[in-house]
């Protein structure tokens, strides 16, 4: 399990890794469905800033704030080394753009 630090009472916000302490970034502030997602070292850019989107009980979609996209698991592969990017939003349940946040 990873844990993450998010402060839900700012409209955007960084998403901090609590063991490394690395902020989620959104690679070169890309537009495209696809641009990739890391872990950096936390500066405050806007890259680093997410908006949180609940979709019921702990179930949230995650968006950054330069394109509102959401945070996506690459074709829902749950392994691993599992790519992370940005994609357009699905409606409705998606599990791929689906992320618990939670105790």
């Amino acid at each position: 399990m990873q844990l993450w630090s998010v402060d839900e009472s700012v409209p955007y916000g960084p998403i901090v890794n609590v063991g490394t302490q690395k902020c989620l970034d959104l690679w070169g502030d890309g537009s495209a469905d696809g641009q990739l997602v890391f872990t950096w070292s936390c500066y405050g850019a806007n890259s680093q800033q997410w908006r949180l989107n609940n979709k019921g009980g702990q179930n949230w979609e995650l968006r950054p704030y330069y394109t509102d996209k959401c945070l996506d698991l690459q074709n829902d592969l749950q392994v691993d080394g599992a790519v992370v990017q940005q994609w357009s939003c699905h409606l409705g349940a998606n599990a791929n753009q689906t992320w618990y946040l939670g105790s």
